[in-house]
């Protein structure tokens, strides 16, 4: 699978914020099966749909965006790093700052929604809301969860974007 898809823009949109919803609903407490979580960070929500999809709960405190990729790949069974995004797949941008993705000191993490050629459809949480695009506001108001589309040749190749593809459990 080479990770593209021939949905439709918005069925990827409504495909995002129904994730989201799913996230906001499922750690409103703050807590993703008893693992507390900052819920406005986007490690949080990296590490909520890592679970949802591989079934694992592991408590990992440390996991900020810049090494969630490679925590995920070292410590959880079934995922794969790559360079290449995959729908449904996790990545990580590292920590930079004065680049198309300033990320400060502890990088950035979110989901793969969809590959179309170039662009690439994320969901990712922490984002400023000053610039209306996020979906979901957080608490603080200040930061939300969005869906960007983002360009593979300008946004990501250059800045070394790293993904975790999930490819099932191994017996």
């Amino acid at each position: 699978e080479d990770g593209t898809t021939s949905n439709s823009s918005s069925s990827i949109n409504q495909d995002g914020k129904d994730l989201i919803d799913e996230y906001v609903s499922a750690v409103g407490t703050g807590s993703v099966k008893g693992v507390t979580a900052s819920f406005e960070q986007c490690a949080a929500f990296s590490q909520w749909y890592r679970a949802k999809i591989s079934g694992d709960y592991q408590d990992h405190h440390n996991d900020n965006g810049n090494v969630f990729v490679d925590n995920t790949i070292a410590d959880y069974t079934g995922w794969e790093k790559s360079s290449e995004p995959v729908a449904g797949s996790i990545f990580s941008i590292g920590s930079n700052t004065g680049s198309a993705w300033p990320t400060g000191e502890f990088g950035h993490t979110g989901i793969v929604l969809a590959v179309d050629g170039d662009k690439i459809t994320i969901a990712h949480n922490n984002i400023s809301t000053s610039a209306g695009s996020s979906y979901f506001s957080n608490a603080n108001g200040l930061s939300g969860i969005g869906i960007w589309e983002v360009s593979l040749s300008e946004e990501i190749k250059p800045y070394n974007w790293t993904f975790a593809v999930y490819k099932g459990a191994t017996s």
